[in-house]
Order: C-alpha cells, then sequence, then structure tokens
C-alpha cells in the first residue's frame, strides 16, 4: 500500500489497495478488497463498502454511499450526499450482474430537479 492521507477519525479495513495522493475525510469507513486509484479525495462522513474500484482523480464528497461492487470512472464528480442504488445478483462463485444505470437516472432526476427549483 502507498501512502495515502487519511484522518485518524475514519476507519480503513484491511486488503485495500489505495494508491498514492488520496484523501480520506474525518469519519469515513472504507470496507475490505476495495481498490481506489490515485489523486482520489473522500469528503467526510462516506462510506464506501467492499469490492468497489474507484477510478483515479475522482471527487466523492461528504456523506455518499457507494455500495459494494460499485465502478466509478476515473474523473467523476460525486456531489454531496449521494447514495448509489445498486441491484445486483449475486450467486456464490457466479457472475455478478451491475445496474448502475438506475443510479445515474436518478442521479441526473436529482439534479435536474435542484436546477429547478433554483430558477
Amino acid at each position: 500500500m502507498k501512502e495515502y492521507n487519511n484522518k485518524k477519525t475514519s476507519i480503513v479495513y484491511p486488503d485495500n489497495v489505495i494508491d498514492c495522493s488520496v484523501i480520506i475525510g474525518h469519519f469515513v469507513l472504507i470496507r475490505e478488497n476495495n481498490h481506489i486509484a490515485k489523486n482520489v479525495r473522500i469528503g467526510s462522513y462516506t462510506e464506501i463498502a467492499h469490492d468497489t474500484d474507484i477510478g483515479k482523480n475522482v471527487n466523492i464528497h461528504s456523506g455518499c454511499f457507494i455500495p459494494e461492487f460499485t465502478i466509478i470512472m476515473k474523473n467523476c464528480w460525486i456531489g454531496p450526499h449521494v447514495t448509489f442504488v445498486m441491484t445486483y445478483t449475486h450467486k456464490p462463485g457466479g457472475n455478478i450482474e451491475k445496474v448502475l444505470l438506475l443510479s445515474q437516472m436518478l442521479l441526473l432526476v436529482q439534479i435536474q430537479l435542484l436546477w429547478q427549483e433554483s430558477k
């Protein structure tokens, strides 16, 4: 594991691969078996479940929830208090079907509503 900036109030489980220049805020929980690429920022009070893959240059703001088996591609910006909703089928030893489109659609609807309210 390379060096990363972790606040003493955060919990990072073992068996994570965390690249350099990762900044982890206060009271963050990162479960096991995740890969977090370089230059990622994780805001305070965020929870990252197990077996996720977070690409480089991702900015996750405060209060987010990233469920298990989520893949976040490089250069993404995730606003405050976003909860990804993911349904999947998982059988031990079998394949995992991920449905992230639902999460993206819900996020776009939330952004549209906030934009319309601000007019």
